[in-house]
Formats: structure tokens, C-alpha cells, sequence
């Protein structure tokens, strides 16, 4: 009960975050993700033992055939001074081929408290797509990023 009391919350709160959608667009449904890694995690507040209450939504636009996906949440690093982090969303077609991707900017914790930054991209429209990941990377010392967790949704 508790649970879908917080998923219905979590997305109300993005269908208010998502009145700044032009009014062509045609939010379809949303789902709701989370990720929960050691230091890292993405979902949504309040913030509590460790982790993330509630979960962050993937949303579903349908504008003249054209499907993306948009994500909602926050991005939490906790207790890992100098650690770097970023979503990435990535759509699939209905064989499971990789149609496109988009990385939300670089998030960085400046010491080792908690830190959190909200997260509201949308990955670029396809008539092709039908399912996504939201990727939780960690960017490694030498620039790159690897994935340090995964949710996913279809449409």
C-alpha cells in the first residue's frame, strides 16, 4: 500500500515537472525506477538509510509517432569525496537494438556527505522505440564512464 502511494506521488510529481513539456507533446504513461548502489543511487526524496525512498519516473512521450523517453529523479553520491556521476538514457527497439542514447551532464561530490542533484532529460524521439534504460555511470580517473547500475521500462 505504502509502495503504490509513493509510486502515484512520484508521478504526479512528474506530471507537474513535465508542464514545461511543449503542448504538443503526449506523455503516454510513466514508470516508475530506481537504482540503489553502494554511494550511488538515483531515485527520488526523501533520502533515508542508505538510499532513496522513493522512486524517480521514466516517462513516455508520444508526439506524431515520434517515442521518447524522459527521465525524472534525483542523483545521489554519497559518502565518496571526489566521485563523479551521470545518468544515461538509452532506447531500444522492439529486437532489443540500441536505437539512440543521451548522458545528462557530469554531477561531482566535492567531499564525502550527501549530495544530490535532480535529473530531467529526454532521450531523442524514435518511432522505432519501445523500451529504455536509465543508466546509473560512475566516471572512472581516466574520463570514461562506467555503468554502475541499471532500471529499465517498456513503453
Amino acid at each position: 500500500m505504502l509502495q503504490k502511494l509513493l509510486v502515484v506521488l512520484t508521478t504526479a510529481g512528474l506530471l507537474v515537472g513535465l508542464s514545461s513539456v511543449p503542448a504538443h507533446a503526449a506523455l503516454v504513461s510513466t514508470d516508475p525506477i530506481k537504482i540503489t548502489e553502494q554511494e550511488l543511487d538515483f531515485g527520488a526524496d526523501p533520502w533515508m538509510i542508505g538510499a532513496p525512498l522513493n522512486r524517480a519516473v521514466l516517462g513516455w512521450d508520444n508526439t506524431n509517432g515520434l517515442r521518447s523517453a524522459i527521465l525524472s529523479g534525483t542523483l545521489y553520491i554519497n559518502n565518496a569525496s571526489g566521485t563523479c556521476a551521470r545518468m544515461r538514457l538509452e532506447s531500444y527497439d522492439a529486437n532489443h537494438n540500441l536505437v539512440n542514447s543521451r548522458n545528462d551532464g557530469t554531477f561531482c561530490a566535492p567531499n564525502g556527505a550527501l549530495h544530490s542533484r535532480i535529473v530531467y532529460f529526454a532521450a531523442p524521439a524514435s518511432a522505432s522505440i519501445t523500451h529504455a534504460h536509465a543508466v546509473l555511470q560512475v566516471q572512472n580517473s581516466n574520463g570514461t564512464y562506467s555503468d554502475a547500475g541499471t532500471d529499465y521500462a517498456d513503453y
